[in-house]
């Protein structure tokens, strides 16, 4: 459903502004705990990053593990 639709359809509705300084903000620590934890990480455009595991089989037996340990941030 359009923007449109929504207004012309719904008439108790709250249009809220997305709020891209905080997104990007809290994309950036995100980020950087996954640096922390030693993740060979690429990201891209706000909210998307791609994550090699690849390196990390000393440390975890297997690839849930280690995303076990990029979910858990710096708590490995």
């Amino acid at each position: 459903m359009t923007l449109e639709q929504a207004t012309s359809s719904h008439n108790d509705f709250i249009i809220l502004d997305a709020d891209e300084p905080y997104y990007r903000s809290v994309f950036e620590d995100v980020i950087e705990v996954l640096l922390q934890v030693g993740v060979r990480i690429e990201a891209t455009v706000p909210g998307t990053a791609y994550v090699r595991f690849d390196g990390m089989e000393s440390l975890r037996t297997s690839e849930w593990e280690a995303l076990r340990v990029v979910r858990g941030g710096a708590d490995c």
